[in-house]
């Protein structure tokens, strides 16, 4: 390796400290000239090609802040949460990944976390978060949570005599 960057343009409005104002930055898995963009302004999630944002962007009311590809790079997985007066919104979206860019194809709610600071990691097909959850992210299930979670779920339901 050369330790040298490879191509280098320009991904929107620069912010007050010169870098680009991003939510997300993923490389496309086996396509190092290929990047998805979350903009932290209007616009969608984009993927750009050695420097040319390709037409199709995935555009919806909330921007996922956490990107992650599948190994395949065919699907895009993204997170979102949002904290409202008396709600907490988290959205998981799944992407479709084409020569022509990127599509939502579905998204879902009250899968990856709970609040504004969990992060997620994807490995082996399914999400980690930080707040406990295990999820496959193709089959919309909870594989898992912290046991936590689960003891307040049960204390809330109540135990019938």
């Amino acid at each position: 390796t050369t330790m040298t960057a490879g191509l280098q343009f320009p991904l929107g409005p620069l912010g007050s400290s010169g870098f680009p104002l991003l939510s997300a930055l993923a490389v496309v898995p086996g396509d190092n000239d290929s990047v998805a963009v979350v903009p932290s302004t209007n616009g969608g999630v984009g993927i750009y090609t050695r420097g040319t944002l390709r037409p199709t962007t995935a555009v919806g009311v909330y921007l996922p802040s956490q990107i992650a590809f599948s190994a395949s790079g065919l699907r895009l997985y993204g997170y979102y949460h949002r904290s409202a007066t008396a709600y907490d919104y988290d959205y998981l979206y799944r992407m479709d990944v084409t020569p022509a860019g990127v599509t939502v194809k579905d998204t879902t709610s009250g899968l990856v976390g709970y609040s504004h600071s969990t992060r997620m990691q994807l490995d082996g097909g399914r999400i980690y978060s930080d707040s406990g959850e295990v999820v496959d992210p193709e089959t919309l299930t909870r594989l898992a949570c912290k046991m936590l979670k689960a003891v307040s779920v049960i204390s809330l339901k109540g135990i019938s005599p």
